[in-house]
């Protein structure tokens, strides 16, 4: 061994696996044994004076505690996984049985009345919400209805289908005069796409209006009430079973007349199978624009944002910005409904966080910006994709005016006037940093029906959104 030293030990055993000896790292077994003796073994101790050397078999080695970790975990792993695939398979076929008619009636039933159970109802004719729950109860929803076996499936597939070919004409129309016309520039390609948004606008070449996807929400809401004992008010003069003298072309419909609890038992569900319903279409209706040899989808809400509502949200913004360095009386607030701050410029302090250049870039609230629980429910306005649900935030944020009024004040009685509630509602609004609010509101104006937002609380609180945003529009310094 003494002749080894000073020599590499690569080229003194070419073959042999080596690593420096540290019991702590390879784990050494003191109690193991070598047996040079022992053909069968492969592991050679190397030493000499200066340091000391394990050759060790690679199929012994031990190995690092991460990997350890991961090999005892395993088991719990495969166990999950068998647990998981038992699942699936059990879901798999409950799936392939086709429900009978009253099955799928207990289940719409359920739904809507655990999304009534849920309901936020503000005194209005025909508005319903209750909150978003996409992992159950909207989850549910959609696997009924977009089930082709039945009924409504069908047609929901029938009218998806038409939507894309629709779109998909439209698409080849384009791309076949585009090849034929050579483009000059990038500039000019995007000037064209900015055209062909503009020209979907008006609902023509291929793009479905409107009012037909209103009319074909409340086609499927229908259909589901008709075909399924959904309604199970017991009263002699409903007909569950025979089918004569009717009033309305439905089954399962009134017998001799409507029942005012039939109607409005029939009314209410017809409100939270539209909600469901919005949900589930309206994330997923997008319009498919080509450019640079690629298709870009466009939702359904930036497709109908008309030129006109672009202008008026350029100028809103602008406005905006100057608007947000007032104080809440330069911007028309009474000074009984003003947020107490100590000093005149401990408020000025808070404006000028409220507009750092942190909170411009990332669309920011400050939290202790005056009523900001209202700015903050008409921020999260932003984030939402369904018609109703951008109402339901504005609505809330207008209920949320109010109470911090009567904080404010000290005075729990409170109750604002319209003018206070005006002058409250351009703060918030102006804050609450919503770039494309015309877009937003011409997005409900389309697809929210005019009992709602004509009528009621709801369409009050509409009324008020709308005005204070006309009023932040057309004002400028000077005045």
């Amino acid at each position: 061994m003494d002749n080894m030293k000073g020599l590499e030990l690569d080229e003194a055993l070419p073959n042999t696996f080596y690593s420096p000896r540290e019991d702590d790292l390879l784990g050494v077994d003191e109690e193991r044994n070598v047996d040079n003796n022992d053909d069968s073994s492969n592991i050679l101790v190397v030493s000499n004076e200066s340091s000391n050397y394990v050759f060790r078999d690679p199929e012994n080695l031990p190995l690092p505690r991460e990997v350890m970790k991961i090999e005892e975990s395993i088991p719990t792993l495969i166990e999950v996984e068998q647990n998981l695939k038992q699942k699936y398979l059990e879901l798999q076929k409950k799936i392939e049985v086709r429900q009978t008619q009253q099955d799928r009636a207990t289940a719409y039933r359920g739904l809507l009345e655990e999304a009534l159970s849920m309901s936020t109802a503000p005194r209005s004719r025909g508005y319903h919400y209750h909150p978003k729950d996409e992992k159950k109860a909207q989850h549910e929803f959609n696997s009924l209805i977009t089930d082709d076996r039945y009924v409504e499936g069908k047609q929901y597939r029938n009218w998806h289908h038409e939507f894309e070919t629709k779109n998909l004409k439209r698409v080849q129309t384009a791309a076949a005069a585009a090849a034929q016309t050579p483009k000059d520039n990038e500039k000019k390609e995007s000037k064209e796409m900015d055209n062909e948004l503009e020209e979907m606008t008006h609902y023509g070449n291929g793009i479905m209006p409107p009012n037909e996807i209103v009319a074909f929400l409340e086609t499927i809401t229908s259909l589901i009430l008709k075909e399924y004992p959904v309604i199970t008010i017991q009263n002699k003069y409903i007909d569950h079973i025979k089918n004569t003298n009717k009033t309305i072309n439905y089954k399962y419909s009134v017998g001799k007349r409507f029942t005012r609890e039939y109607q409005e038992a029939y009314d209410c569900y017809q409100h939270v199978l539209r909600l469901f319903l919005e949900r589930l279409a309206f994330p997923y209706l997008t319009y498919t624009i080509a450019k640079e040899n690629r298709l870009v989808k466009y939702p359904i809400w930036e497709v109908f944002y008309t030129k006109e509502e672009k202008e008026w949200d350029e100028t809103f913004n602008r406005n905006c910005q100057w608007m947000r360095e007032l104080t809440q009386q330069e911007l028309g607030i009474q000074a009984q409904f003003c947020k107490s701050f100590a000093s005149v410029e401990m408020e000025k302090s808070i404006l000028k966080q409220m507009n750092s250049e942190l909170a411009r870039k990332n669309g920011m609230v400050h939290p202790g910006a005056p009523y900001f629980e209202a700015i903050a429910y008409f921020h999260e306005a932003m984030q939402q994709r369904v018609p109703s649900d951008i109402l339901h935030y504005f609505l809330q944020s207008v209920h949320a005016i109010n109470p911090c009024a009567q904080t404010y004040s000290r005075d729990p009685n409170l109750l604002l006037c319209g003018d206070d509630y005006m002058d409250v509602m351009v703060w918030v609004i102006v804050h609450s940093r919503v770039k494309d609010i015309h877009m937003r509101l011409g997005y409900i104006d389309r697809f929210v029906s005019n009992s709602v937002k004509f009528y009621g609380e709801v369409g009050m609180c509409l009324m008020l959104v709308q005005q204070a945003t006309q009023f932040i529009r057309e004002n400028s310094p000077k005045n």
